[in-house]
């Protein structure tokens, strides 16, 4: 942080780290992979007492559509596209005795493949009918318009626009293109 910045003298470049910490170095976000993990993880340095621009304004992001939902010792975090809610992509840590356990998907910037011609009129009528088709339900008790982040291969995901619908049983997602049902 900005009190015990990366700079000349300071513990960041003076202590010999381990193999196993990371320092970030750049002032901007980048990206450490980690294979084994199976993870990617992004992050920025202070590299001076203030920072003019935001690291997550940089990374895209704006806290005015971050929405953080905070119950007991779970933190859950989610981030709308173009207004339009990413129903998978939430972020939850949880603070447990002696460890913060960090699970989910999220994605900075906007890595989305994007395709003309695949979106389609979809109306909430026609992704009910498809979901009580196929799925035992006996009460809805939401429905909402958003996205799906999906892989498409080679490290990139797409947006897949549908219906989130809540019921008595779980919550479904119907696919506005392949007009199929998922549980969420």
């Amino acid at each position: 942080g900005n009190h015990d910045f990366l700079g000349g003298g300071s513990v960041w470049e003076t202590v010999d780290w381990p193999a196993n910490v990371h320092i970030f170095r750049e002032p901007r976000m980048t990206v450490l992979e980690l294979p084994e993990l199976c993870a990617v993880v992004h992050g920025a340095a202070f590299t001076a007492p203030e920072q003019a621009e935001r690291l997550l304004t940089q990374a895209g992001l704006t806290t005015g559509s971050l929405t953080l939902a905070v119950n007991g010792q779970v933190v859950t975090a989610s981030f709308p596209t173009a207004g339009v809610p990413v129903f998978n992509r939430v972020i939850t840590l949880t603070f447990e005795k002696e460890q913060i356990v960090l699970s989910g998907v999220w994605t900075f910037g906007m890595p989305y493949i994007t395709k003309s011609g695949n979106y389609v009129t979809f109306a909430a009528a026609d992704a009910l009918f498809i979901l009580i088709s196929g799925t035992e339900i006996e009460q809805i008790t939401g429905m909402e318009q958003g996205f799906l982040l999906s892989e498409s291969g080679g490290g990139r995901v797409q947006l897949t626009p549908g219906w989130r619908i809540n019921t008595n049983t779980g919550s479904f997602f119907v696919d506005s293109l392949k007009k199929s049902v998922s549980v969420l």
